[in-house]
């Protein structure tokens, strides 16, 4: 990550360490507070035994996201997200490396949010929308999309797939995004950055329902690539 001259980024999200501390010592914890209470006669040594089976399960999974986080946070320095005079920063990618992209690449942030699937809630998402020249761009992938169904080698079944897949929102495509999880995302001073350093990309605000408008065209062309990589 760079910073500007003043020696640090005019905006940067940070992982947050107690979180983390606290996620991945759980389970640990938990299992200290029924050993004491056990101990000292609060609850039987039988109701410590259930108490435990009940807990564990969650216990391993708190553990293993905290654990995530942590490899995750280590990888990019701590830093989840950042922008500064030379572009936006992901380092809160689960599994890839972190990204870098430059402002000559980006057409505009996109700012959106996703419901969860497991437990009812949301979660919030910082995305980019890339130029049209850009690799990975939806202009892109709409070209090299028309290449292929031109081909006479698509079987029938991926002909429809791939027309079913062609109509998405272009204007305000997401090339790529993180989800907001184990750090904070403050739009008023990702907004005062933006303008401090590219005062020509739009921030837009999509709610929550549009998230597949805004990143299902990815599918067609993850499906496109693969279709393309089988032919002789």
């Amino acid at each position: 990550m760079t910073v500007d001259s003043s020696g640090s980024p005019p905006y940067v999200a940070r992982f947050q360490r107690t979180a983390i501390a606290l996620m991945i010592l759980f389970g640990p914890g938990s299992a200290v507070v029924i050993s004491v209470l056990t101990g000292v006669g609060v609850i039987t040594v039988r109701q410590g035994v259930l108490l435990g089976l009940v807990v564990s399960i969650p216990a391993l999974v708190t553990m293993g996201l905290g654990v995530a986080r942590l490899f995750r946070s280590l990888r990019s320095g701590g830093v989840a997200l950042a922008i500064d005079a030379h572009g936006i920063y992901f380092g809160a990618q689960p599994l890839d490396a972190p990204r870098r992209f430059s402002w000559d690449e980006i057409s505009a942030i996109v700012l959106f949010s996703r419901r969860t699937e497991f437990v009812q809630g949301t979660v919030r998402c910082v995305g980019v929308r890339l130029h049209p020249c850009a690799a990975g761009s939806p202009e892109r992938h709409l070209r090299d999309l028309d290449q292929a169904l031109a081909d006479s080698r698509l079987s029938a079944r991926e002909r429809e797939e791939l027309n079913r897949l062609r109509d998405f929102d272009l204007e305000t495509a997401v090339s790529f995004h993180i989800e907001v999880r184990g750090w904070r995302r403050r739009p008023a001073q990702l907004r005062k950055a933006m303008r401090r350093h590219a005062p020509g990309v739009p921030v837009i605000e999509r709610r929550s329902d549009a998230y597949h408008e805004l990143v299902g065209w990815r599918a067609a062309r993850d499906l496109t690539e693969r279709v393309r990589t089988t032919w002789p």
